[in-house]
Parts: C-alpha cells; structure tokens; sequence
C-alpha cells in the first residue's frame, strides 16, 4: 500500500511539474511537449523560432530508450553558437514516458515514423528546407534509415557510432570481452561470458545475453575510453533541469521497457544491405576502442557505401562508444566542422503560427 502512494505521489507531482514547466526557458533549452502520431512527445531546442541563420539539428538518442532531453547542451554547448541544437524523447522514453502507455506501441518502425513527423514539425517550426541528424548508437539505426527513405529532408547526417550488422556487432563484441577476461585473468568473467549463445532466433534471450555481456564490455573499456561506470550518465540525468523528479525515478523502467520492445529489432538489422546508398552527405564519427558498435564493421561499411553527396570517417583516437563523453571537445569541433561544410540556410523566415503541434 505505501509502495502504491508513493508512486501516485511522484506521478502526479511529475504530471504538475510538466504541466508547469511546458515552453519554459532555462540555460538557453525551450522544452515542448508536442503530439507527434498520436503521441505526446517532449523536445528540448536551443533557440526559438525568432532566431536565423542557424542550421537546426536534430540528435537521435540510443539505447532504445536511453533518452537525454539536454544532453548535447550540457557536455557540447560550445555547438549551440552554431547551431540550434533540437533533442527529442522518444516514444515512451524520458521525459516522454508512461506508465500508462501500452508497450505494444513501440516499434522500429514505429519510431522511424515518429521521427519522420518531427522532421516535417522542425521544418515547419523553422521554415527551413532541411534538416541535419545527429545518431547515436541505436540511433544511427533510426537515423540511416531516415536518410535512406527521406532524402529531401535532410542536409546532412552524422552518425556517431554506427549500427552496421547488429548479430556480427554483438558476436564481437563477446569475443572481444572473453579475450579480456582471459588477458586479465578474471575468472569470475570468464564463468558468465563463456555460459553466452546468442540465438538470433529467440528475441527475450538476445537482450539477457547483450546485458550480461555489456557490464563486462564497460568493464574492459568497450563502452567508454575514461570512464568504468555509468554514474556520469546518471549525474547528468539528475542535473538536467529540463527532468522533474518523477521523470528521474522512471527513467530505467521508460529506457527497460523501450529496450524490451525494440532491440531484437535494432540487432537484427544489416544495415550494409538495408542502405548500400545514402543520398546525402554523411559523416561517421568513431572511436577507436568501440566493441560496443565495433569500429571495424563502420569502416568495412564506410568503404562499400555509395554516397554520391559525400562521405567522410572520423576517427577519435581516444574514445569508444561514447564519443562525446570520451573527447568532448573534438567532439564539439567536429561537429562544428561538418555544419560549415555541410549545411546552408536556404529560407529562415520565422512561422507565423509559433504555437503550431502536429495532429
């Protein structure tokens, strides 16, 4: 019973604090709650639509469901004097989560055509003819395929650790821990790691498996470069203002329950047969020691990618899979870099109707 008032507590002083907080200001983010397919969705952008000039950038968060409404503004905010930076929840992730929501809603494809109704939103918001995408992880997944189906929307993609072949990816990245295990003599490792089949066949055993394996992969530097653990990721969740309390104490169960739904579909894509093109330009940010979207299969696929608009590979010398935490700054001035090379204003004349949501 108390377990039970608790939660009712922090679910409505979380729908107050939202409710209260809707197109608030604060360190520069505009938080909006918009309905995208039927859903009511939150986003975080740097500017308003009074501000031009800027190209407007949306990033794609990984996971499924590891959502970070001010992310990019917090570790890179030097990006935003270059462009207006837009990060979104998705679906019952984040700020954007339920518990109401039926899981049976969430999908791949689903969340393809979520991001497909943002970009339409963004552009209408701005008045702009395109859009840039920023992927990460599991969001490089959404954000090919995005590039691949809409072209016409999109000046620019950058892919920060890419999805290439989910089954290859996740068979070396055990290989790759159990040497390690093997190297530094941990036992206790080997016990578990060796006990692990992936059965591509049977989706509730692939994310038992990916999670027994990913807290040895963080443990061996798979994961981050400089970092062992998660608590940077959980420190910049608590000090993101744009989260109430509530949205803070459901975000493992939204980021779970996403990650049930979806990754057996991310896994099991091939994304070097999916989209052996990219009409646009596209720019493949990767570090060095990722065994989490092994680095190898990126430049195997960045090497037979046809990608007429242009194609380049960044190589970060010191990160793994997370690359803006590993090299902040490069990071940033990388980023910064493509935006100058890639993306033009075309029409930035602010909308007439600012407080526009989709239906």
């Amino acid at each position: 019973m108390t377990v039970m008032i608790i939660l009712f507590v922090l679910i409505v002083s979380g729908s107050i604090a939202n409710s209260l907080s809707k197109d608030r200001f604060i360190d520069r983010l505009i938080t909006k709650k918009i309905e995208i397919n039927g859903s009511m969705q939150w986003i975080s952008m740097t500017e308003n639509q009074h501000k031009s000039g800027k190209p407007v950038v949306l990033f794609l968060h990984g996971g499924p469901g590891s959502a970070n409404i001010s992310l990019l503004n917090q570790i890179t905010p030097g990006i935003n004097d270059h462009a207006i930076i837009v990060n979104w929840d998705q679906r019952n992730a984040g700020k954007s989560f339920s518990i109401f929501k039926s899981r049976k809603a969430l999908s791949f494809e689903q969340n393809i055509e979520d991001a497909h109704e943002l970009t339409q939103y963004l552009k209408d918001f701005f008045n702009v003819d395109k859009i840039t995408l920023i992927g990460f992880s599991a969001g490089t997944a959404l954000g090919i395929m995005l590039v691949d189906r809409y072209p016409e929307d999109y000046d620019l993609y950058i892919s920060v650790a890419q999805m290439v072949n989910g089954q290859q990816g996740e068979s070396l990245s055990l290989v790759y821990t159990i040497k390690k295990a093997q190297e530094l003599n941990d036992t206790k490792a080997l016990s578990e790691l060796e006990k692990i089949h992936f059965d591509f066949t049977k989706p509730k055993e692939i994310l038992k498996n990916t999670q027994k394996q990913r807290k040895y992969l963080l443990k061996y530097g798979g994961v981050y470069h400089n970092y062992d653990n998660y608590s940077h990721e959980a420190k910049s969740l608590w000090q993101s203002k744009e989260y109430t309390f509530s949205d803070f104490v459901f975000w493992p169960m939204a980021s779970l329950v996403s990650l049930k739904a979806m990754w057996h579909e991310v896994v099991l894509l091939k994304i070097e047969e999916l989209v052996p093109v990219v009409n646009v330009p596209i720019v493949f940010f990767c570090g060095k020691y990722d065994m989490n979207n092994p680095t190898l299969l990126v430049k195997e696929y960045y090497e037979n990618l046809v990608a007429p608009k242009g194609k380049e590979l960044v190589l970060f010398e010191h990160s793994a899979h997370a690359i803006f935490w590993d090299e902040q700054e490069r990071f940033e001035a990388e980023v910064i870099k493509a935006l100058d090379k890639y993306t033009k204003i075309k029409n930035h004349t602010p909308p007439n109707n600012a407080n526009y949501l989709l239906r």
